[in-house]
């Protein structure tokens, strides 16, 4: 006895072959992901070349590094660092002294400078990041006040991680200065930096057009085969499903 939901191969091919097509367009669409962003290191100090020129700097970008001392100069020098062979460190600190870092965007969101900072015992500890976006007025990082250790074990061979900060910095930003706020124990004290990155985001891409879910699909009147181990055809939204081993049988047995 023939099975009564059976239908003619000529009208179940062309169902399945749409069907699939359908399913497979879903699938691929569904696994796209979405417009994601990833961190782009525009400029870094390692100051493993004893130098304030950055060692990493990103195709088209510019960079520099100054210091001011207002008591007057100040010559870096490069002791050990955070993990590394060197950091650069100078003394004469008072109120308003700094380390500046100077840098271009480019077309780079959402910036951030981190970095190493540690001080000797009559060195500065009080500090207050700022930024500029026209290199004349300089304005308080939010949140951007923070306290270096004194003293800490930097050493060449491991990273001491509590001597680390991180700001995020308005967009549009060219300079970033860490500010001395409190008078230190002594003008013969230092701070040392290290590992200083700025860096930036840049959209991947746009996001995918949306996908409709399943239920929409259905609503559309749209036949979808269901993929198993055994294939399955179906030759209408309310048509029955039958498995088969594969497709060819499929149209075999119709």
């Amino acid at each position: 006895m023939q099975s009564t939901d059976r239908l003619p191969a000529t009208a179940n091919r062309p169902s399945i072959a749409r069907a699939t097509l359908g399913l497979a367009a879903l699938l691929w669409v569904s696994f796209v992901p979405a417009g994601s962003a990833h961190a782009t290191t525009i400029a870094a100090w390692t100051f493993d070349n004893a130098s304030v020129t950055p060692l990493t700097l990103l195709a088209g970008a510019s960079a520099g590094m100054q210091i001011f001392h207002v008591a007057g100069s100040s010559f870096p020098t490069f002791p050990t660092g955070n993990g590394s062979a060197h950091s650069l460190s100078t003394n004469l600190w008072a109120i308003g002294d700094y380390y500046e870092f100077d840098f271009t965007p480019l077309d780079l969101l959402t910036l951030q400078i981190s970095f190493d900072q540690v001080s000797s015992a009559t060195g500065p500890k009080n500090f207050q990041a700022e930024t500029t976006s026209d290199g004349s007025t300089w304005t308080d990082v939010a949140g951007g006040a923070y306290v270096v250790l004194l003293n800490p074990p930097w050493t060449a061979a491991t990273t001491l991680s509590t001597t680390t900060s991180s700001f995020d910095l308005p967009d549009g930003t060219i300079g970033v200065r860490l500010v001395d706020t409190v008078t230190p124990g002594g003008s013969a004290g230092t701070s040392r930096v290290d590992n200083v990155v700025i860096s930036g985001t840049e959209p991947s891409g746009p996001p995918p057009e949306p996908v409709p879910e399943p239920a929409s699909l259905a609503l559309l009147g749209l036949s979808v085969t269901l993929l198993t181990f055994g294939r399955s055809c179906r030759s209408t939204p309310s048509g029955a499903i039958r498995s088969f081993a594969s497709i060819d049988q499929c149209h075999r047995r119709s």
